[in-house]
């Protein structure tokens, strides 16, 4: 008896370990693939959200004005944020160099705000910048 119970608790410790890192797989996805559609939106703030909602139709505007973001059920599916199992948020800021972006990527658990995976980069807008 006691050998099963320790088998048994093994298993549901592997499948716990196995669960948690397709949710870190999935997060560092879906934080790669934002950053890349960032990327190639650099133009400054206001092109974040247009650019992201060409990809993630619910993508929304945070209620603090300064960042996005994209609710996904337990299949990593966009979805409205009421369905939401994840979310993915973006938040910026402009660095005192002009031209410059500070952005953050998380990506969490949508039921208690624990993030998965963060990313942090930096953006640069040549046309808020001048010329390189």
């Amino acid at each position: 008896a006691v050998t099963a119970a320790v088998f048994l608790q093994a298993f549901a410790r592997s499948h716990s370990i196995s669960r948690q890192a397709e949710e870190l797989f999935r997060a560092q996805s879906m934080a790669s693939s934002v950053a890349e559609i960032l990327y190639d939106a650099a133009d400054g703030q206001e092109a974040f959200l247009p650019a992201l909602s060409a990809y993630f139709p619910a993508a929304r505007q945070m209620e603090t004005g300064e960042g996005i973001c994209m609710y996904f059920d337990a299949e990593w599916e966009a979805c409205a944020a009421d369905e939401g199992a994840y979310v993915a948020a973006v938040s910026w800021q402009e660095e005192p160099v002009s031209g410059l972006w500070r952005v953050e990527i998380t990506v969490g658990e949508a039921a208690d705000g624990q993030y998965i995976y963060r990313l942090a980069l930096k953006l640069y807008d040549p046309q808020e910048g001048g010329t390189a």
